[in-house]
């Protein structure tokens, strides 16, 4: 292999570093009341696909609260899809990711329609 001149890897020790000092605080509480949907967004361009799973919670204050579950991203392989076979495997992604996330909530009793 080759070896990274002096700057670069101190400019690469002092990226992780800063990584390393940031804090980042997650909502990690799921609510599985009636006021809740789950929602799977997916989409592709020429660049990749994604699917995200999400909730939006009406509180009793009538306050909505959204927040992401589950997301998952892939890049356009090195031979590109059309953009109608893209929309296809996002749309494959977003019913796995939406069976995951379903299956990690144990919403057993949850209808997925896509």
């Amino acid at each position: 292999g080759q070896e990274i001149n002096t700057s670069r890897k101190q400019r690469l020790e002092q990226l992780v570093a800063s990584f390393t000092e940031q804090t980042f605080k997650w909502s990690r509480q799921v609510l599985t009341e009636a006021d809740v949907l789950r929602d799977v967004f997916r989409d592709a361009s020429k660049k990749g696909y994604v699917a995200v799973v999400y909730e939006r919670v009406i509180a009793l204050d009538d306050h909505i609260h959204t927040r992401i579950l589950f997301a998952k991203s892939r890049l356009m392989p090195l031979k590109p899809l059309t953009i109608s076979k893209a929309e296809l495997v996002a749309a494959q992604i977003g019913a796995t990711t939406a069976q995951y996330v379903c299956n990690q909530l144990q919403l057993h009793e949850t209808t997925i329609i896509a």
